[in-house]
């Protein structure tokens, strides 16, 4: 071969050489920073994103897990299945379902643990697991709880180093009473005693212990000392503590300053990353800002608590209050009541682990339905007159088969009517002829598909046909047939800014029509099966009347009209409400003034299964409804949004809550949606395949730059 031959085919693969390997060190991101230890993991540069390196591929395994039911009373069997598809062009081999629960349970049949041989293309492979839950709820309580405190050691945590010494086992005493096992675990950083970063010296940290001697002991040496604070280095070597399997796991994070001098949490791309980590390892993160602090403490401290499900507080000066806040914290995290399945799924597919983990929350539901009921004069056309409808607005966790009501009129026998159903969860009844001044007697009998019952308690109404009136913060519920409607009123005393709001599931109009500013008048048309409109009455105060007609051609549609006050609001704001079943509505008013348009609403309260509606909308468009705690929002450009907030069940009675509206997303169903993984590509990554095609292309496109010829 000739020599020139030789050595521009020499050439040639040397450039490819390099570019394969520059494609390796980035599709690697085997990053190392020079203080971090040859023996620590290894981690991505913050340019991208400090992912971890793992030896196995998390890929995009066709996987479910699926239940026989929505939700369960206790005592009840639940069969739950878990599934593989083979979507890939190759077998799968050494099939592996690996599962988990929260709280022990007793299997009647199935395996947590199944293997499977090998899975050919397009076909699919299922295990069951069935077992009985608890009768007793505080069964699947987990019934060990882990708490670890990250605690500041600087100069300026004289005070709360103090307090944990002093009243640290006062809270392992008063948590034993809710369950049957503490561990406590302690991490300091920016202290001088022995290292200032936790990761340099292994005294900075006690592994978990119930030993109270030891727990002393560990305490005794430390004193404020030190000006650094790399908690951030702090969470993340929690992630390495002994976690018992099936605990409540709770860190609290006490600290004055913002996260610096990291080694390996050292940007706000690390903290978002490592917070969704400890999420995903069930670790609740509880927030403690010592006073001396700043807002941006404040936003990467709250940032944590919401991603991982903990609580966020600021301590008085004195620190007096910090272990009562622990203890607050703690009793929380215990009390949140669900049963959880984790199942990991891994198969190998030509030489390489694929794993993919899901979970699913079981709703254990033996609560009754909550019942919201109103009653109003239609007016139906074909006879001219007005008759009497009740509407039931059917709230649970489970669907809601049937509501029975049971009335008498004037002093008449109880008639039994099973209510018509108008959409999932309103039930009416048209009421025969009426006249004024009668009075009705009623109660009502409702059940879900697990057959749990409420009975309502007597109450009547006196048959009034003059106009029903619209109170402000609150709601109606009204049902139409095709061609009736309605006369409403509002009726505002005070100058203020309120929101008229209407949802409709059908076709109508609404004419509203104000009497002391006819200006303000207009019709409000709803052309889609499923439709939203607002009218604000900025500095109002006044009569309007309402007229509402249906113009659905079959069957019942259902309106639900609200008017509330309008609260103002920002951005990284926290407020305490009180809402209940006589003021069961809440509505702030935001303004977005950045390109940062994504924000979240999170109502906090104590009752994990509590159920909120939650509506965010514009002046012109709802843009999302969501059932439960929290609803997270892409408002696509600045402007003014609305976020309502709906109370949908009365059994606690009235409530109060914490609502936090917070920049960025958040996930809207922690509880019982399964984690949507990212959208992946099979094999090798469509970036690397272009990557190096381009290479190859360039390097060809050297060579005859140089005029360098192969053969």
């Amino acid at each position: 071969m000739p020599k020139i031959l030789k050595k521009n085919i020499f050439k040639f693969f040397s450039i490819l050489c390099v570019l394969i390997l520059l494609l390796c060190q980035i599709t690697n991101g085997y990053m190392r920073s020079e203080n971090i230890d040859e023996t620590s993991s290894a981690f991505i540069d913050e340019k991208e994103s400090f992912r971890l390196v793992s030896s196995q591929t998390q890929s995009n395994l066709n996987t479910s897990i699926s239940l026989n039911q929505t939700s369960y009373l206790p005592g009840t069997v639940v069969n739950i299945t878990l599934t593989l598809n083979n979507n890939f062009s190759l077998s799968l081999t050494n099939i592996q379902f690996d599962s988990a629960f929260n709280s022990e349970i007793e299997l009647l049949s199935g395996n947590l643990h199944s293997n499977f041989t090998s899975l050919s293309v397009g076909e699919t492979v299922s295990s069951s697991i069935i077992f009985q839950i608890p009768e007793n709820e505080t069964d699947i309580i987990a019934p060990a709880l882990d708490v670890v405190f990250l605690i500041d050691g600087s100069g300026s945590m004289g005070d709360e180093i103090d307090e944990v010494k002093a009243k640290v086992l006062d809270l392992v005493d008063e948590l034993l009473e809710l369950v049957d096992e503490i561990r406590i675990g302690f991490i300091f950083f920016g202290s001088i005693l022995y290292s200032q970063n936790p990761y340099d010296d292994l005294r900075n940290i006690l592994d978990f212990t119930n030993n109270q001697a030891a727990i002393q002991e560990f305490l005794n040496p430390f004193s404020a000392s030190g000006s650094q604070e790399p908690w951030g280095d702090a969470l993340n070597y929690m992630k390495e503590m002994d976690w018992q399997d099936n605990s409540i796991r709770v860190a609290i994070l006490i600290t004055d300053e913002e996260d610096n001098n990291g080694r390996i949490i050292r940007t706000d791309s690390h903290r978002s990353i490592l917070a969704a980590e400890l999420a995903e390892l069930e670790i609740m993160v509880s927030t403690m800002e010592c006073s001396g602090s700043d807002v941006g403490l404040t936003e990467q401290l709250t940032s944590f608590s919401e991603v991982t499900g903990g609580i966020y507080t600021q301590l008085s000066s004195d620190a007096s209050t910090l272990i009562d806040e622990a203890i607050t914290i703690c009793k929380e995290a215990v009390s949140e009541y669900g049963l959880k399945i984790v199942t990991n799924f891994t198969a190998d597919l030509d030489g390489s682990t694929l794993t993919k983990s899901e979970y699913k929350w079981i709703l254990i539901d033996n609560s009754p339905p909550s019942l919201f009921i109103s009653y109003i004069p239609v007016f139906q056309p074909d006879e001219d007159i007005f008759l009497y409808r009740m509407i039931c607005r059917a709230y649970d966790s489970s669907p809601v088969e049937n509501v029975t009501l049971y009335y008498q009129i004037n002093a008449g026998i109880f008639q039994k009517q099973i209510m018509e159903i108008s959409t999932p969860g309103i039930f009416t009844f048209l009421f025969p002829y009426l006249i004024e001044g009668d009075v009705i007697t009623y109660y009502l009998e409702a059940f879900d598909i697990l057959n749990n019952t409420i009975t309502t308690e007597q109450e009547n109404f006196t048959v009034s046909f003059a106009i029903t009136e619209l109170l402000v913060n609150n709601f109606l519920d009204l049902s139409l047939n095709a061609g009736e409607s309605v006369l409403l009123k509002i009726n505002l005393t005070t100058i203020d800014d309120y929101a008229f709001l209407t949802y409709c599931e059908g076709k109508s109009s609404i004419d509203f029509i104000c009497q002391d500013n006819t200006s303000l008048s207009e019709q409000l048309t709803f052309t889609r099966l499923s439709a939203f409109s607002m009218k604000k009455l900025s500095s109002f105060s006044g009569s309007a009347i309402l007229t509402l007609t249906s113009n659905e051609i079959i069957g019942l549609i259902s309106i639900q009209l609200v008017l509330t006050k309008i609260s103002q609001s920002t951005i990284d704001s926290e407020t305490v409400i009180t809402i209940s079943s006589q003021n069961p509505v809440y509505l702030y008013e935001l303004d977005i003034n950045t390109d940062e348009n994504t924000f979240h609403c999170i109502v906090d309260i104590d009752d994990k299964f509590q159920f909120f509606k939650l509506s965010v909308f514009n002046d012109t468009y709802l843009l999302k409804t969501h059932y439960f705690h929290t609803i997270s929002v892409d408002a696509e450009y600045p402007g003014r949004y609305y976020i309502l907030i709906l109370l949908t069940d009365t059994r606690p009675d009235p409530i109060t809550a914490t609502v936090k509206i917070n920049s960025g997303e958040i996930d809207d169903d922690p509880y019982w949606e399964p984690s949507t993984p990212s959208a992946n590509i099979d094999g090798f990554p469509v970036f690397s395949i272009l990557l190096i095609l381009f290479g190859t292309c360039l390097a060809i496109g050297l060579m005859k730059r140089r005029k360098i010829k192969i053969g």
